[in-house]
């Protein structure tokens, strides 16, 4: 990296060219390539995009207009609003480089977005996230705004919303803004089937469950308070305080209401099954930024947050009317996480080295009460030191990132420690202006998750128990990535060729200790994936029509240290988006990301669809349609592979449609002045909320 920076400072350290793209012209800004006539700028470690004047009038939100960008590789869910990865994985979403929730990103006005800044591939500077979606937003001077956003959806017992509300007042350098989101469904008729084999020494019996109606439902709050103060050339400081409660009463996967029948028994055996789950999180986070002129930087962030979880399981059988002793589990659960960095950033005309340091720390507490009793402390480190070089030659566009990092982990007597190098290195090259090829790899560890970890074992049913391993070890992931792309005012075509190498990765298996079959988790030999996504965008009649697919193909590998399994999933995204004058319209078929393969088990998820056609004004817009109703039924499959307790469940619930109805308000007030100047800005963490608590489902 040295040699490297050596080398090029003759060349790039030019004059500074400062200019913000505009939604009309684009300026070549550091360490990008503007595309002629289009709304892309190709970036070193993905591009940014910026939304037309269309996009914007047509958008009710940031996640409208999210999902109206068509992003390669993300998928917007219409009735959640939950951003995920076509090929499975988590998004970190960003408001001017400040970590942010869905409700946030919901509360943003889409005549605000000067850019989305989409990184695919994140280097070091991103902690988190295996994509990072950033929406670059001016900042105002004054007055101020009241939105809502409501999206309710109702169908034959069963109902779904999306509802948010946020406020924001501007006066000079300063702002305050609160939101508040609820997030919610229910379904009355789900009906979850079984069909599985358990191979016993003595020969196997097959056990296959009817299933009969139950019902599963969640509802979550996301509110949030933030602090603004910033002055372009001088600093940005933001302060915020965020509460997010999840309570889900009848969990999806974790309820259910069945018939059971197995060649060892004449009779039928009724089971009763019930999951309920809370998880609540308040956290604060600081942000600041120091800018020294226009070429110097010093970024310092720290975020808190604590959780508390709850986590009950009940399964019951019957025979006869004669039920057997119920399986019982009660999880409480309490998580205090600390997440501080700084790193220092330097820019020369067409080059940038970035290096810093970030530590994060978490203390979690679960005791489990019922059919066992045991509290379980795991405490986990990771502390880094790293550094990031980008450069631009001409067309031509490199990368580098390396980080030493430092993993612990203590558990009791367990104490794992590893000391490791993460590392990362791009190219792209731009022989025109609307063509670019890339390619990246890099390599990077990974902790087990701590529910894997927890030394303790859960019964699921009779004579099946999961167990967790305090002895997992962190592992390898190799990932390289080939993409193309071209871009053209009637049509974009961008084509991914992923390959993803987990070495020793964390993955379940199971085995027969001589009186029950056993869930264990341990370091497995690798999983890989091959993936191929393909995504068009055709607009044949200006801003007024875009219709775009997303054709993928995943070959899966997964080597256990007892087990090969080889699988193809294919995903298929399809969308139209129109608008003329005042009305719009769209229609989509989306496919989930529960459509996956990992370790033993494959998800599928059937496709879902949407229409909306509805009115829009400056200041409010109504859509009214219709959710799922091109289908005969919604099911969910999973099948897993375990030479031992192989099964195929599918839950469904019959006809899935739902009346849509969708209202915005956007009422501003005062003067409402802007600030012409947008900050680059990059990279805080996000409130850790992952309970660690060892799951008691099947």
């Amino acid at each position: 990296m040295w040699a490297l920076m050596c080398l090029t400072p003759p060349f790039v350290c030019l004059s500074q060219t400062q200019a913000e793209p505009a939604d009309t012209a684009y300026a070549v800004v550091l360490e990008e390539v503007a595309v002629q006539a289009s709304t892309k700028i190709n970036k070193a470690d993905g591009a940014s995009y910026l939304p037309t004047a269309a996009n914007k009038r047509v958008s009710t939100s940031g996640i409208d207009l999210l999902t109206k960008m068509r992003l390669p590789g993300i998928l917007v869910n219409h009735l959640t609003g939950e951003v995920t990865l076509s090929g499975g994985g988590t998004v970190k979403l960003l408001i001017n480089g400040v970590d942010a929730s869905r409700s946030e990103i919901a509360a943003i006005r889409p005549a605000d977005v000067v850019r989305i800044e989409y990184h695919d591939t994140p280097g070091a500077k991103y902690d988190g996230g295996d994509a990072v979606i950033d929406f670059i937003v001016r900042h105002r001077e004054s007055g101020g705004n009241i939105s809502a956003e409501t999206m309710n959806a109702v169908g034959s017992g069963k109902w779904a919303l999306f509802d948010n509300i946020a406020a924001s007042y501007h006066n000079g350098a300063s702002s305050v803004a609160m939101n508040a989101g609820l997030f919610g469904m229910r379904r009355d008729n789900w009906v979850r089937d079984y069909e599985e084999t358990w191979h016993y020494p003595d020969g196997p019996v097959t056990r296959t469950e009817t299933g009969l109606p139950v019902s599963i439902g969640s509802l979550g709050v996301d509110v949030g308070l933030s602090f603004v103060s910033q002055s372009t050339k001088s600093y940005y400081f933001n302060a915020k305080v965020g509460y997010s409660d999840n309570n889900v009463p009848n969990k999806e996967e974790g309820d259910r209401h069945s018939i059971l029948n197995t060649t060892d028994f004449d009779e039928p055996v009724e089971i009763r099954e019930h999951t309920s789950e809370r998880v609540s999180s308040p956290s604060l986070g600081l942000f600041y930024r120091r800018y020294f002129g226009a070429t110097h930087t010093l970024t310092a962030n720290v975020s808190a947050s604590y959780t508390r979880s709850k986590l009950f399981h009940s399964y019951k059988e019957s025979v006869a009317g004669e039920s057997s002793e119920a399986i019982l589990s009660d999880v409480s659960g309490r998580k205090y996480s600390l997440f501080a960095e700084a790193y220092y950033d330097w820019r020369c005309g067409s080059s940038r080295l970035t290096v810093g340091a970030r530590h994060s720390q978490s203390l979690t507490s679960n005791s489990y009460t019922g059919n066992i009793a045991a509290d379980v402390r795991i405490r986990q480190f990771e502390s880094s030191v790293f550094g990031q070089y980008d450069v631009r030659l001409g067309r031509v566009g490199l990368t580098a990132n390396i980080a030493g990092v430092r993993l612990q982990s203590r558990q009791g007597e367990v104490n794992a420690l590893k000391y490791t190098a993460n590392a990362s290195a791009g190219i792209s090259y731009d022989p025109v202006d609307n063509f670019r090829a890339r390619y990246d790899a890099r390599i990077y560890s990974r902790q087990p998750q701590l529910s894997a970890m927890n030394d303790v074992g859960q019964q699921v049913q009779p004579g099946l128990v999961r167990v967790g391993n305090p002895n997992l070890k962190a592992y390898h992931i190799v990932d390289q990535r080939i993409n193309l792309a071209y871009q053209h005012p009637i049509v974009s075509v961008d084509l991914m060729l992923d390959w993803r190498d987990e070495r020793n990765p964390v993955m379940p298996s199971t085995s027969w200790d001589g009186s029950r079959f056993v869930i264990y988790y341990d370091n497995q030999r690798s999983f890989k994936e091959l993936r191929g996504e393909l995504s068009v965008a055709v607009r044949p009649w200006g801003d007024h029509l875009s219709i775009a697919l997303s054709p993928a193909l995943s070959r899966y590998f997964s080597y256990g240290n007892s087990y090969t399994h080889i699988r193809n999933i294919f995903h298929l995204g399809v969308s139209v988006d129109f608008n003329y004058g005042n009305w719009v319209a769209g229609a989509s078929v989306m496919t989930g990301n529960a459509n996956s393969m990992y370790g033993e088990e494959i998800i599928h998820e059937k496709d879902m669809n949407m229409l909306l056609v509805g009115y829009k004004m400056p200041r409010w817009t109504l859509q009214i349609g219709i959710f799922n109703a091109f289908m005969r039924e919604y099911w969910m499959k999973s099948e897993n592979m375990s030479a031992l307790t192989p099964f195929q469940s599918k839950a469904h619930c019959g006809k899935n449609a739902y009346g849509v109805v969708k209202f915005s308000l956007n009422l501003d007030f005062g003067r409402g002045r802007q600030d012409a100047d947008i900050m680059d800005t990059f990279g805080p963490a996000e409130p850790d909320s992952d309970s660690g608590i060892m799951d008691s489902t099947k």
